[in-house]
């Protein structure tokens, strides 16, 4: 009978693994890469000296640094990973390999706190969260960071239930390798680290909590203080925009303010529209509030109340640091949340388990057919969101078009004439351009890249005195221009006499370029 239940269990778990798989898998490369991923690339294929197109920096170190406000865990990796093979389908496969192993780490966490069926249905259902998909499938550090995301919480269940030195060992272990793929996951990792010592602290085995926080501070000491002095202090410090950052509330009121990024937050991880089911999205929070409290008090459920505090602790520490600017670019809702997606679904399907279990002790008529009613609809609920999920990760969602770009370049022989490529495109331009079986290394030399953004800084003038000056005083009189969209450069040449004739249009620009 148990072997019988074990082969049901596999084999609905290879089901929705193979869903997961072929959902990670559409659409894969129809999205040309983008400026952040071709950098990712370059940064992870050259460990040292400068790159062509790309930087003038001459290690990772230097480009981290200087151009870049991540820790370098991803690029290591990569490295590795691009030595097999360079094409876009390749580094982009990387992002569902992860993706699929961290998938592997959530159904290990929602069976250890829930039952298989649920674990089953949690990876089900997150095959058609539109942010996970796309963050799988963008080449990027955020895809590692969710893998590791489940497995920390995996691990700081796994701890919770089990409190010995190894098992923190191992949570600590994680969570310094996440804290090296993106800096943001501490906020993730802070409240759960805190809460394993609580647990301790109120177990009053002060020998264990002794050696727990002799392992948390020897981890930062090890780990994480040459990470914050070598990299993330450099960093921020070229990173200026916080310093300009002004706070303001939402209808000048803090409270409302506070809910409203809840709600903004919650709908961009799990909608990707920060406002099209504000209405829907509040019902639902109040909901699980109602509940959250509910159970709180009456299951009694110590893993549970825990985690939930957890939770709630964790977004205040989030909503002070970004709605103060310090963090995210004072904006709520983005790339920079996304740490926050593996932990508020499994707090919701933890919440949604505990609030069924709960009513099922409660003394009512027709028990059975209203819990039954209420699973049918969590699950019809589920299966509407899944295709809402299904419909959004069909739509296209290039964000640059440089790979049409280059191909007319080809086409047309723009190698036969100077081309000048700016800021934004110039690592996409330079991985297409390279990456092409027409590509001749002499193509190089007349293609002028630009290798710092100067477009939101150079007025037309500016600009002009700059585009000359890259060409040693003697400008070219005909020339293809790469660009993202008109800026002060355009008008600068068509000021000075130039025709700007568009070869090419969508979010990316291809000029012929003519007096």
């Amino acid at each position: 009978m148990l072997k019988r239940f074990q082969r049901k269990e596999y084999f609905c778990l290879t089901a929705v693994l193979l869903v997961f798989l072929l959902m990670s898998l559409y659409k894969l490369t129809d999205a040309p890469l983008w400026y952040d991923e071709v950098v990712e690339f370059y940064y992870s294929k050259y460990l040292s000296g400068p790159i062509q197109g790309v930087s003038i920096y001459n290690s990772l170190y230097e480009r981290l640094q200087f151009n870049s406000f991540q820790p370098p865990l991803y690029n290591l990796i990569m490295h590795v990973w691009l030595l097999f093979s360079e094409s876009e389908w390749w580094f982009r496969f990387s992002g569902v390999v992860f993706g699929f192993i961290g998938m592997l780490g959530l159904y290990a966490c929602m069976k250890m706190i829930t039952n298989w069926k649920v674990a089953v249905l949690s990876v089900f259902v997150s095959s058609f969260i539109y942010e996970l998909m796309y963050y799988v499938k963008e080449a990027a550090e955020y895809n590692l960071m969710l893998m590791l995301l489940y497995w920390m919480l995996y691990f700081y269940f796994r701890t919770f239930r089990e409190l010995t030195l190894k098992n923190i060992g191992l949570f600590t272990g994680i969570s310094v390798i996440l804290l090296y793929t993106q800096y943001g996951t501490v906020l993730a990792i802070l409240p759960l680290a805190i809460a394993l010592f609580i647990k301790a602290f109120r177990q009053k085995d002060k020998k264990l909590c002794r050696k727990i926080a002799i392992i948390y501070v020897a981890s930062g000491a090890i780990a994480g203080l040459p990470l914050f002095f070598l990299l993330f202090r450099i960093q921020l410090q070229w990173n200026q925009s916080v310093n300009y950052y002004t706070v303001a509330f939402e209808k000048n009121n803090v409270i409302y303010d506070f809910f409203m990024m809840i709600l903004t937050t919650a709908q961009w991880l799990f909608t990707e529209s920060k406002t099209r089911f504000t209405l829907i999205c509040a019902a639902a929070l109040l909901v699980c509030i109602i509940f959250a409290v509910l159970c709180i008090i009456k299951r009694k459920n110590q893993e549970f109340n825990y985690f939930m505090i957890s939770c709630v602790a964790g977004w205040i520490i989030y909503y002070i640091i970004v709605r103060s600017g310090l963090y995210a670019y004072g904006d709520f809702g983005n790339r920079y949340s996304l740490y926050l997606l593996p932990v508020w679904f499994v707090a919701v399907v933890y919440l949604i388990y505990e609030s069924v279990r709960f009513i099922s002790t409660l003394r009512f008529k027709h028990k059975k057919l209203i819990l039954n009613l209420g699973i049918c609809f969590i699950l019809v609920i589920a299966v509407g969101y899944c295709t809402y999920g299904f419909y959004r990760v069909q739509l296209h969602w290039a964000k640059s078009d440089t790979r049409s770009v280059v191909d007319l370049w080809y086409e047309e022989k723009g190698y036969e004439m100077p081309t000048y490529v700016i800021f934004g495109e110039a690592p996409s331009f330079t991985y297409y351009l390279t990456h092409d079986s027409r590509f001749d290394q002499k193509y190089m030399d007349d293609i002028t890249f630009e290798y710092e953004n100067k477009e939101t800084k150079l007025g037309a003038d500016e600009y002009w005195d700059y585009f000359v000056e890259k060409y040693q005083g003697q400008p070219p009189e005909e020339f293809y221009l790469s660009i993202g969209h008109e800026n002060s450069l355009t008008d600068a040449l068509r000021q000075k006499g130039y025709t700007l004739e568009t070869e090419f249009i969508s979010n990316t620009i291809l000029f012929h370029v003519y007096k």
